[in-house]
């Protein structure tokens, strides 16, 4: 078994290529040229990078391996890996093509000019129901294919709902996402519906302000935690921030697991669908919660009557909201945040990245 010391950062000319979509001629990691830092996470750095020989933008995802401690984050990353690689979704982002070397992992994959919307309901302060309604929808149908390929997403927030020029969305970050098994007999609850009962997982994954109950009393969770992220993000889309939200993150917990009320503002005009639609997702049993018999629960609800799914699948409805972006300029970060973007280069000092370890088991990534 193999190890490998990985406190220095790595050169570009010594990466392999692990994975290129088909029809592409990339051979080598020095056909890309970073410009700018557009994500921090805390096991990788997004960059935007051209692809100089077609003078292209993409992002680029930088995973360090040391960070990847256990198998459980290995399992994660390849997870992330194989479901960008085989998902034919509109509301992904692509990856087009994956570079690893004794260091890191690089996935490259789509860029976003729009930025993520955090960064567009931080100036907007919130958005109107029907833009909300028509993100929703895309992530209604995004989480619903993960649910199908039996993925728990885990990680819905506004940092990682990316806006495209058209206005439509794509997902990223994929990272703490976990495939369940279809059968476990050893944890299945009879009290959990057939389609959920087997399906659970123990680890508590996620951002606090959109963790469900059921992951909080860690009792074993399972997809309904989507649909409950999914209920606090379009809360927090036309509210301006989530239902729960407490600054003493204890206070924030016990209001998640035992709050019965959700409080709309009364100067706020929704109508009654839309808060229908919230009430159904954040219900505090997973077994009653909208969603808990699949995608179609939301589909069939009144807030989405007037969204033509199959339309909006194949992005031929109109956007209500479009990004503002430069015509002219392919590499435009004016969306993002401004104290990443001021850093263009990979080597710079003021990026941070702890390093979780001395070396790690390279063996684990020849599955890569």
């Amino acid at each position: 078994m193999e190890f490998v010391e990985s406190s220095q950062q790595p050169s570009l000319d010594n990466h392999k290529l692990v994975y290129a979509q088909e029809n592409t001629n990339i051979r080598s990691l020095d056909e890309f040229e970073v410009t700018n830092l557009i994500g921090k996470g805390s096991i990788s750095n997004v960059y935007l990078v051209i692809h100089k020989p077609y003078n292209k933008p993409y992002a680029m995802k930088v995973i360090q391996k040391s960070l990847i401690v256990g198998e459980d984050l290995f399992t994660n990353t390849k997870l992330e890996k194989d479901l960008l690689t085989t998902a034919n979704h509109p509301f992904f982002v692509n990856m087009l093509c994956c570079f690893q070397n004794p260091s890191e992992v690089i996935f490259i994959m789509g860029f976003a000019r729009g930025g993520d919307l955090f960064q567009h309901l931080s100036l907007l302060g919130t958005f109107d129901e029907e833009v909300v309604k028509f993100i929703a929808a895309q992530l209604a149908m995004a989480i619903g294919y993960l649910h199908t390929q039996h993925i728990v997403y885990r990680d819905l927030k506004l940092e990682n709902i990316l806006l495209n020029d058209d206005g439509y969305i794509s997902l990223v970050d994929f990272g703490i996402s976990k495939q369940l098994s279809q059968e476990d007999p050893s944890r299945m609850s009879q009290q959990m519906p057939q389609n959920i009962r087997g399906q659970r997982t123990f680890s508590v994954r996620g951002t606090p302000e959109y963790m469900a109950p059921e992951m909080l009393l860690q009792d074993g969770h399972s997809f309904p935690v989507d649909w409950w992220a999914l209920g606090t993000l379009t809360y927090e889309m036309l509210v301006g921030q989530p239902p729960y939200f407490e600054e003493d993150q204890g206070t924030m917990f016990t209001r998640i697991k035992k709050d019965t009320e959700i409080d709309f503002p009364e100067d706020l005009p929704l109508s009654e669908e839309c808060k229908s639609f919230i009430r159904g997702l954040l219900q505090k049993d997973p077994e009653a919660r909208l969603g808990s018999r699949g995608f179609i629960d939301l589909m069939n609800h009144p807030f989405f009557e007037s969204i033509d799914f199959e339309k909006l699948q194949n992005k031929a409805l109109p956007a209500p909201y479009k990004p503002q972006v430069s015509p002219d300029d392919i590499l435009d970060v004016s969306n993002f945040d401004e104290s990443l973007t001021q850093i263009t280069q990979r080597d710079d000092p003021r990026i941070s990245m702890a390093i979780g370890g001395a070396g790690i088991r390279e063996s684990l990534f020849r599955a890569l």
